[in-house]
């Protein structure tokens, strides 16, 4: 219904329209021509290319001078003439053309005026009054901002400073569905350049979410101002802010605002596209099914999330900057105060560090949390159709409607958490104009900004957090996944540095990308749903080889950049950075820096099972005094056939979970393989363990891996090992078959134990009750009441397979679990 509305709104503007007489103007170049003045045509027909006709100079008719253009049309096959650069269409308020129609053509040729961008974004003026024939006839087509002349065909946009910015083909074509050829002339097209725009800054369309919102809720303001800008997302050239304050606490918090443009999802215009697979040296099609149209105009937004009740006021200050074309100084706009309320809610708040025991994470509210959850960085993974499935073709690319699928199995699986990548592929805002949707630096992917919207809402929808990652290696690699070579900063693409490793230190460069930052945290800072933002993944990956790993210009820019971030931030998210393969690629000058609040790194196995890896990352990671977790792992980083990996990927996904939780990780790994995950159907190793985590807050309880002992008959000792994390009054005890969590039996191939006891050391006396869980299906299979004796706990087992896990805890001090049956 809102896209039928757009589009009445916009022909009933349109009809309106033709009603309004045009205003005058003086012919001007435009750039980008080849022209000394208006085309006049007189010496040549240069930049000009021309479809369903013959195009050449002629000396026939003229509307100044001595020659136009004359096109050979053969109605009713359409005739278009067009030209394409850098049109800067921006900085032209109109468009005006002669056209001379011969007596002997029919009465019914129409003019159809259009401009469209790289990416075929499409606005077009066709004149709806019949041509006088054997008279030059003047059309005027206004392109200012929000002018009614030009209607979007395909989409349900509006026309505005930033689109006509972006044009870079314009055409006019000729159109008759009666039969006929012979000539018309073309002449004067002249191009009025935009006034000095001295009009007084005002706001416009002020509109708020709404007078009062809870504690931790989105209070959104949205407007528009009466001046548009050819790059809105500069603040050298226009810079919004709002400053907040609590009425109870006094506390003042100021919020970049951003440019914003809504748009339109649908699955019924796919487009098919060559997709290159590196790991199998393969290019194939690739069908993009998800579409985004513009609907309606743009503007500007402020988000803004209160962390307290009661009143609060705020004001809005808008500079328009030196540097824009319309302007020749500073203008500045401050609102008078307006006032909403927050009232309290049961909002968890913002993730941040626990004051009582730093190896964890918690909310605003004090509530613990223990993310759970695996990688989803972007809609499809090309190498597990072609490398490991060995297919032929690749699954459609469903975009966000991936999201929709798979989150909701995720919180029906007892997940909390994933991670995302601004990838350029995916989420990035910034990235090669060559590339669809992307303009290069600091002009931004809409679009993509969209879709992370969408993501948010997603993650409220399905209780999810997300890790968000800003750049991964290969954006900043010649060497590793090389992308530097369409990267914007590049100076072959037009961008300020040379070489990758030089952008760790040019100064431009990170002047830019703080322009970029200001725009992320306006946009998605206020959103609670993000948990941490991750500067890099990978980060010893960049540069033009690994010599450059451990440069300290990696260290000096993230002192710098996370400082920036936090000092633009408000809400104070957790900021991190992220390392490859595993903790021996650890920067300790960049992870010991205070402005870096976690540690993150991969886990990717060489042989054996992936627990001792994990075990050791904990080890070293945990030195740092931050909370630590795993954010990539599963089988080897490269994959190969599916008989090899998925037994791998079994075996890791299971042994990744229980075994970290034996250890005080802030959370367990994150499987890199979510197609993995999907395709064979693992969400349930998530919901047994959802379930065993449950209720389980681990800080100020001083848990440490301990010691935990297997007796069983000599068969099943040589495949049964035991972890645990304790106290001196609780153990978590997971034991397992070793063989299993290197490589996942068949089904049916399974191990049966049976005969098996667990001991326990260093737990105090007294009686304890043991709870024998079954790790596939997250239920009790038996409780156990036992009594310590000399320090050590004995819980014979039930006949299990593969493994199990056990809470053990102290009936003195009446410790109970929650109901299984329910996520954490």
């Amino acid at each position: 219904m809102l896209r039928y509305l757009a589009l009445f709104i916009s022909l009933l503007l349109h009809a309106q329209a033709q009603e309004m007489a045009s205003s005058s103007f003086m012919p001007s170049k435009l750039p980008g021509s080849t022209s000394t003045g208006p085309w006049s045509f007189e010496d040549s027909t240069k930049g000009w290319h021309n479809h369903g006709c013959r195009m050449e100079r002629s000396k026939d008719q003229a509307v100044n001078g001595a020659a136009s253009l004359k096109l050979q049309v053969r109605f009713p096959l359409a005739a278009s003439i067009f030209h394409e650069g850098n049109l800067q269409l921006d900085r032209v308020s109109e468009m005006r053309f002669s056209v001379l129609v011969p007596n002997d053509a029919p009465k019914k040729v129409k003019v159809l005026f259009y401009v469209k961008d790289k990416d075929g974004l499409y606005f077009q003026f066709l004149n709806r009054g019949r041509l006088k024939r054997g008279v030059w006839q003047i059309l005027r087509i206004r392109l200012s901002e929000n002018s009614p002349d030009m209607i979007p065909e395909g989409h349900y946009g509006q026309w505005n400073r930033l689109v006509s910015a972006r044009m870079n083909h314009f055409g006019i074509k000729l159109v008759c569905d009666e039969a006929y050829r012979g000539p018309v002339y073309i002449d004067n097209i002249v191009p009025e350049r935009t006034g000095s725009g001295s009009q007084k800054l005002q706001i416009m369309d002020f509109t708020e979410s709404k007078p009062k919102v809870k504690v931790y809720e989105k209070f959104e303001i949205s407007f528009r101002l009466n001046r548009e800008f050819s790059n809105p997302f500069d603040p050298d050239q226009v810079r919004v802010d709002a400053t907040f304050r609590s009425e109870v606490s006094g506390k003042v918090i100021q919020v970049p605002g951003f440019y914003y443009q809504d748009y339109f999802r649908t699955q019924e215009k796919p487009r098919k596209e060559l997709f290159r697979v590196e790991e199998a040296n393969k290019e194939l099609l690739i069908e993009r099914q998800e579409t985004l149209a513009p609907v309606g105009a743009p503007m500007w937004k402020v988000r803004f999330t209160p962390i307290e009740p009661g009143e609060h006021s705020y004001f809005l200050t808008v500079r328009a900057l030196a540097g824009h074309v319309a302007l020749a100084g500073r203008d500045t706009l401050k609102t008078q105060k307006r006032r909403f309320s927050a009232v309290q809610s049961k909002g968890r708040g913002f993730v941040k560090i626990s004051e009582e025991d730093p190896r964890y994470f918690e909310f605003d509210n004090d509530e613990f949390f223990y993310p759970i959850g695996h990688n989803v960085r972007s809609p499809f993974d090309e190498r597990w159709w072609v490398v490991v499935l060995e297919q032929d073709e690749l699954p459609p690319d469903k975009g966000t409607y991936t999201y929709d699928k798979i989150l909701k199995k995720m919180k029906d699986n007892g997940e909390n958490f994933a991670e995302i990548w601004m990838a350029s592929w995916w989420l990035a805002i910034e990235w090669t104009k060559e590339w669809r949707g992307f303009h290069g630096l600091n002009n931004y992917n809409l679009e993509a900004a969209w879709k992370l919207d969408y993501l948010l809402e997603l993650a409220d929808k399905y209780d999810m957090y997300y890790h968000l990652v800003l750049d991964n290696h290969g954006k900043g690699s010649t060497w590793c996944d090389p992308e530097w070579v369409t990267n914007p900063y590049n100076a072959a693409n037009g961008g300020p540095v040379e070489d990758a490793e030089d952008y760790f230190t040019n100064r431009e460069a990170i002047d830019i990308y703080k322009k970029t930052l200001r725009y992320l945290i306006a946009r998605w800072g206020f959103h609670p749903r993000i948990a941490g933002f991750e500067l890099w993944s990978e980060l010893d990956l960049t540069g033009n080889s690994f010599d450059f790993v451990g440069n300290d210009s990696k260290a000096t820019w993230h002192q710098e950049i996370a400082g920036y971030f936090k000092k633009l931030d408000p809400w104070d998210h957790l900021v991190t950075t992220h390392f490859s393969t595993d903790y021996s690629r650890v920067n300790s000058r960049i992870v010991s820096l205070p402005e870096i609040d976690y540690v993150v790194v991969d886990a990717y196995r060489k042989r054996g099972s992936i627990i001792p890896l994990l075990q050791r990352t904990y080890q070293v990671c945990s030195q740092y005094g931050k909370p630590t977790f795993v954010t990539e792992y599963g089988g080897s980083p490269w994959a190969t056939r599916a008989d090899q990996v998925i037994p791998l990927l079994k075996a890791d996904l299971h042994a990744g979970l229980w075994s970290t939780f034996m250890t005080p990780t802030a959370a367990p790994p994150l499987l890199w393989w979510f197609e993995f995950i999907d395709h064979q159907n693992q969400y349930f190793q998530f919901k047994a363990f959802s379930k065993f985590a449950k209720g389980e807050d681990r800080r100020g309880k001083n848990y440490q891996s301990g010691r935990a002992y297997v007796q069983a008959a000599p068969a099943s000792l040589l495949r049964l090992s035991a972890l645990t994390l304790k106290n001196q009054e609780t153990a978590f005890v997971w034991v397992y078959d070793r063989m299993a969590m290197e490589q996942w039996p068949t089904e049916g191939g399974e191990t049966r134990f049976s005969g098996v006891r667990v001991s326990v050391s260093e737990m105090k006396a007294g009686d304890y009750r043991a709870e024998v869980w079954n790790t596939m299906t997250g239920e009790i299979e038996a409780t156990i009441e036992v009594t310590c004796q000399n320090e050590m706990v004995k819980v014979n087992l039930p006949e299990f397979t593969t493994d199990c896990a056990l809470k053990i805890k102290s009936l003195d001090r009446s410790l109970t679990t929650d109901s299984p049956g329910d996520s954490p």
